[in-house]
């Protein structure tokens, strides 16, 4: 008999210290412990406590406050996940989504290069809209509300470095030939000698690449444009000057000497614009098969999620031999992506009327970190291209990115070729951008910034983050020269 008073004893005393027996777990609230938003309000049923009393049982950190069969709180829950983060509870108010997802453009069929950017800058739209779809209201924007600009710009270039290179392949033959006049005849051609001049003078004046790549040419042989537009005014001037006719044979073979050595740099003019057409159509072109594949993965991806929500994704496809993320740039923000359309919906949640504010908040600094991770790789992919241009981008000074509705953004003032320049990102940061990973955009060390410099990509993507009235509407079509 002494036995089980010493087991009573010691149940007592254990009794004592644990306190109360627990009251049985809900078998409801077991199964329904760290279910998605949806799926926990969808199987909540009348008669358990009340539809309403158990709706509002749902906290935003992913867990259920469990209920028992009498519509109380259940004192002993099962463990749910905790969010490490303020947007991981977003994903509990997640819901499924259907974006119709554009078609990626097969422009590799494409061969004028001109109209090849057009059907980029389109495609581009589409998918921005698909995508501003899925990210939710307010309105919101991603890489390609701005890509879809940027591009366009790149396609003005093109149309016209194609009419600067008519202009220099025409200038070289009419030219060329001009030098095998004799004085008298070339006495009469001289207004086709000053108007030629003058339109390659015109194009040292073209604004960005194509006047830098020209004067930048023409500064190797000695030649200015100031030389251009004073000689193309004396040959106009020269038909109808009343000097003397020996006097007028001198001032001829001045121009024609000069002509000589414009005939000499013209082919190196021609060289640097061809450089430079090439190095825009590559990377234009190039973006595109590795960006657009991308978001057409996670859209497809995202309808297929059961909360819209893909989560992580791999992106190991190579465009021209390299991987289109080799650091993981593109994977960290697309699932930051998802983050932001799953606080879209939970701001939107009657259950979570209280912190909306702070779910908007967290939204557009997740999809600014997002669009920044992207960037980043899509600018470190094409930095090789702007450094064959160093010295074109070196001379501009500043530019200017054309946006719809007459607007521009103005680039900062320095070489937009050099990577942390026209980024925004402090240089010591930026040793090595192909070394720049999805930590970098993290901590107090961060890349970003709240107030970026002027000009920069940087501010360009922070600026408009919101924007509804400007970089969102499509860019304007563009059609080859004929």
């Amino acid at each position: 008999m002494g036995e089980p008073k010493t087991t009573t004893r010691k149940a007592e005393a254990q009794k004592a210290t644990d306190g109360p027996t627990p009251a049985p777990r809900s078998n409801t609230a077991v199964q329904l412990a760290g279910q998605p938003y949806d799926v926990q309000r969808r199987a909540l049923q009348p008669g358990q406590g009340g539809y309403n009393a158990q709706a509002q049982a749902l906290r935003p950190g992913g867990n259920l406050i469990q209920m028992n069969k009498e519509g109380e709180k259940d004192p002993n829950p099962a463990p749910g996940p905790h969010a490490a983060d303020p947007s991981a509870d977003a994903l509990t108010f997640a819901n499924p989504v259907s974006i119709s997802v554009p078609k990626v453009a097969n422009i590799a069929r494409i061969k004028n290069v001109v109209s090849r950017n057009d059907v980029i800058n389109q495609s581009y739209n589409q998918f921005d809209g698909a995508m501003t779809q899925y990210l939710g209201q307010p309105t919101i924007s991603n890489w390609l509300t701005y890509g879809q600009h940027a591009s366009r710009g790149v396609g003005d270039h093109l149309r016209n470095m194609e009419a600067a290179l008519r202009t220099m392949n025409e200038a070289f033959t009419i030219l060329n030939a001009m030098l095998s006049l004799s004085m008298g005849t070339l006495l009469r051609k001289l207004p086709d000698v000053g108007n030629i001049l003058s339109r390659v003078y015109a194009l040292t004046t073209a604004p960005g690449l194509i006047g830098m790549g020209v004067k930048l040419a023409l500064q190797k042989a000695g030649i200015s444009p100031k030389m251009l537009r004073d000689t193309a005014k004396s040959a106009v001037d020269l038909v109808s000057s009343l000097d003397w006719p020996w006097k007028k044979i001198e001032q001829a073979a001045e121009i024609a000497a000069f002509l000589t050595l414009l005939v000499g740099a013209i082919p190196g003019v021609i060289r640097a614009l061809k450089k430079i057409f090439k190095n825009l159509s590559i990377g234009n072109r190039a973006i595109y098969q590795a960006m657009a594949p991308v978001y057409s993965s996670f859209l497809n991806a995202a309808n297929s999620a059961s909360n819209g929500v893909p989560g992580k994704m791999t992106f190991s496809a190579k465009v021209d031999g390299k991987s289109v993320d080799p650091n993981g740039l593109l994977s960290a923000g697309f699932e930051l992506y998802g983050k932001v359309k799953a606080l879209s919906d939970k701001a939107a949640s009657p259950l979570n009327a209280t912190e909306s504010g702070k779910a908007l908040a967290e939204r557009q600094s997740l999809a600014h970190r997002a669009n920044m991770m992207i960037v980043t790789q899509e600018q470190v992919g094409a930095q090789p291209l702007f450094d064959q241009m160093k010295a074109e981008f070196g001379a501009i000074g500043e530019g200017e990115i054309g946006l719809p509705k007459g607007q521009v953004f103005t680039m900062v003032r320095g070489n937009w070729a050099d990577f942390a320049t026209r980024m925004g990102y402090n240089p010591s940061r930026v040793r090595d951008p192909n070394k720049i990973t999805p930590a970098d955009f993290e901590g107090p060390n961060s890349l970003l910034s709240s107030k970026p410099k002027k000009g920069t990509i940087q501010d360009l993507f922070l600026s408009n983050l919101t924007d509804t009235k400007v970089v969102h509407n499509a860019p304007s079509r563009i059609s080859p020269m004929k």
